[in-house]
Protein backbone atom coordinates (compact mmCIF):
# COMPACT_ATOMS: atom_id res chain seq x y z
CA UNK A 1 0.00 0.00 0.00
CA UNK A 2 1.42 3.38 -0.91
CA UNK A 3 0.91 6.61 0.99
CA UNK A 4 -1.94 7.77 -1.24
CA UNK A 5 -4.18 4.71 -1.01
CA UNK A 6 -7.75 4.92 0.35
CA UNK A 7 -7.04 3.32 3.75
CA UNK A 8 -4.29 5.83 4.53
CA UNK A 9 -6.46 8.70 3.34
CA UNK A 10 -9.36 7.50 5.50
CA UNK A 11 -7.12 7.32 8.60
CA UNK A 12 -5.76 10.81 8.02
CA UNK A 13 -9.27 12.17 7.37
CA UNK A 14 -10.54 10.70 10.67
CA UNK A 15 -7.62 12.24 12.57
CA UNK A 16 -8.28 15.66 11.08
CA UNK A 17 -11.99 15.33 11.91
CA UNK A 18 -11.06 14.68 15.54
CA UNK A 19 -8.77 17.72 15.46
CA UNK A 20 -11.61 19.82 14.08
CA UNK A 21 -13.96 18.77 16.89
CA UNK A 22 -11.24 19.25 19.52
CA UNK A 23 -10.28 22.71 18.31
CA UNK A 24 -13.93 23.74 17.87
CA UNK A 25 -14.80 22.61 21.39
CA UNK A 26 -11.68 24.31 22.76
CA UNK A 27 -12.63 27.52 21.01
CA UNK A 28 -16.13 27.30 22.45
CA UNK A 29 -14.73 26.81 25.94
CA UNK A 30 -12.37 29.76 25.55
CA UNK A 31 -15.23 31.97 24.40
CA UNK A 32 -17.39 30.85 27.31
CA UNK A 33 -14.57 31.39 29.80
CA UNK A 34 -14.02 34.91 28.51
CA UNK A 35 -17.71 35.79 28.92
CA UNK A 36 -18.08 34.17 32.36
CA UNK A 37 -17.72 36.22 35.55
CA UNK A 38 -18.10 33.61 38.30
CA UNK A 39 -14.62 32.30 39.31
CA UNK A 40 -15.99 28.85 40.17
CA UNK A 41 -17.58 28.50 36.73
CA UNK A 42 -14.35 29.66 35.11
CA UNK A 43 -12.34 27.02 37.00
CA UNK A 44 -14.84 24.29 36.07
CA UNK A 45 -14.66 25.33 32.40
CA UNK A 46 -10.85 25.30 32.49
CA UNK A 47 -10.85 21.83 34.03
CA UNK A 48 -13.33 20.73 31.38
CA UNK A 49 -10.95 22.02 28.72
CA UNK A 50 -8.08 20.00 30.19
CA UNK A 51 -10.26 16.89 30.47
CA UNK A 52 -11.48 17.32 26.91
CA UNK A 53 -7.92 17.62 25.64
CA UNK A 54 -6.81 14.55 27.60
CA UNK A 55 -9.81 12.52 26.39
CA UNK A 56 -9.12 13.39 22.75
CA UNK A 57 -5.43 12.69 23.31
CA UNK A 58 -6.22 9.23 24.67
CA UNK A 59 -8.56 8.51 21.75
CA UNK A 60 -5.91 9.57 19.30
CA UNK A 61 -3.19 7.61 21.11
CA UNK A 62 -5.33 4.47 21.09
CA UNK A 63 -6.11 4.86 17.40
CA UNK A 64 -2.47 5.44 16.50
CA UNK A 65 -1.31 2.40 18.50
CA UNK A 66 -3.84 0.24 16.66
CA UNK A 67 -2.75 1.78 13.35
CA UNK A 68 0.94 1.07 13.98
CA UNK A 69 0.13 -2.48 15.12
CA UNK A 70 -1.82 -3.06 11.89
CA UNK A 71 1.03 -1.60 9.81
CA UNK A 72 3.57 -3.92 11.50
CA UNK A 73 1.34 -6.93 10.82
CA UNK A 74 0.88 -5.81 7.22
CA UNK A 75 4.67 -5.55 6.83
CA UNK A 76 5.11 -9.09 8.14
CA UNK A 77 2.49 -10.35 5.68
CA UNK A 78 4.05 -8.35 2.85
CA UNK A 79 7.47 -9.85 3.52
CA UNK A 80 5.94 -13.33 3.65
CA UNK A 81 4.37 -12.73 0.25
CA UNK A 82 7.62 -11.18 -1.02
CA UNK A 83 6.14 -7.71 -1.39
CA UNK A 84 7.83 -4.52 -0.32
CA UNK A 85 7.26 -3.93 3.41
CA UNK A 86 5.91 -0.68 4.84
CA UNK A 87 8.37 1.94 5.96
CA UNK A 88 8.75 2.04 9.74
CA UNK A 89 8.36 5.48 11.27
CA UNK A 90 8.60 6.64 14.85
CA UNK A 91 5.25 7.51 16.40
CA UNK A 92 6.96 10.55 17.98
CA UNK A 93 8.38 11.95 14.75
CA UNK A 94 6.84 15.42 14.33
CA UNK A 95 6.70 15.00 10.55
CA UNK A 96 4.24 12.10 10.77
CA UNK A 97 0.53 12.46 11.38
CA UNK A 98 0.76 10.47 14.60
CA UNK A 99 3.68 12.51 15.94
CA UNK A 100 2.09 15.83 15.05
CA UNK A 101 -1.11 14.71 16.75
CA UNK A 102 0.72 13.74 19.94
CA UNK A 103 2.59 17.03 20.09
CA UNK A 104 -0.61 19.01 19.47
CA UNK A 105 -2.41 17.28 22.34
CA UNK A 106 0.58 17.74 24.62
CA UNK A 107 0.78 21.43 23.72
CA UNK A 108 -2.95 21.99 24.35
CA UNK A 109 -2.81 20.13 27.68
CA UNK A 110 0.15 22.24 28.81
CA UNK A 111 -1.71 25.43 27.87
CA UNK A 112 -4.74 24.32 29.93
CA UNK A 113 -2.51 23.46 32.91
CA UNK A 114 -0.83 26.86 32.66
CA UNK A 115 -4.18 28.65 32.50
CA UNK A 116 -5.53 26.65 35.46
CA UNK A 117 -2.44 27.31 37.59
CA UNK A 118 -2.37 30.97 36.65
CA UNK A 119 -5.80 31.33 38.25
CA UNK A 120 -7.18 34.20 36.19
CA UNK A 121 -9.43 34.32 33.15
CA UNK A 122 -7.68 33.72 29.86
Amino acid sequence: MSAGEPLDEYKITCEFLRFTVLLGATGGLVGTIESETDPVHILVLKLAGLELTLAFGMMDYSASVAWHRMRKRASVLAQGLQFEPFVDSSPWSPITTTGASRYLHLFLALIWVFVIVRGQAL
